[in-house]
């Protein structure tokens, strides 16, 4: 049963990454100008990923050792791409190990079983790049057409990187 536990851990893991990969993809893909566009008077899209950045952290206040090196950007940052994306990449990679510790407790934070977690993470985000990708669209961006084809690869891919 522990290998089964293990492999699970594992798998719960590697959905994470890929995750974040399809978040990095997005990001990577967008100039500065993308980043300010704004539908209506709601969040540019550099607030979505600002947003996106400071949920992971709130999942984090149980484990303060993991926020070390991590502040809030806000909804209303002027980060960078660059700064953004180096983040969310202290904040996935801190997320990754609070579910590699949760999986040995079999719970993240209250009664959340970590499979559920690992679900409402998943969809928050994606909840927060489509709305980002439906801010741009309605601005006049255009997005690679290759990114659509490349996110869904991203989750077909084996490993933990």
């Amino acid at each position: 049963m522990a290998d089964a536990s293990a492999a699970a851990a594992l798998e719960i893991v590697q959905a994470w990454n890929a995750n974040q990969r399809v978040t990095m993809l997005l990001l990577s893909a967008l100039s500065e100008e993308d980043l300010d566009a704004r539908h209506g008077t709601g969040k540019t899209v550099r607030g979505d990923f600002g947003h996106i950045h400071d949920i992971r952290l709130m999942w984090l206040d149980p484990y303060p050792d993991l926020r070390v090196d991590l502040t809030t950007l806000g909804s209303r940052t002027t980060a960078t791409g660059p700064e953004l994306r180096d983040q969310l990449g202290v904040s996935s990679a801190a997320i990754g190990e609070m579910l590699t510790r949760a999986a040995g407790e079999g719970r993240v934070t209250g009664t959340l079983g970590l499979v559920p977690f690992l679900a409402y993470l998943v969809a928050h985000e994606a909840h927060h790049r489509a709305f980002a990708l439906a801010t741009l669209k309605f601005c006049g961006r255009r997005v690679p057409t290759a990114l659509n084809e490349q996110q869904w690869n991203e989750w077909r891919k084996e490993g933990t990187t």
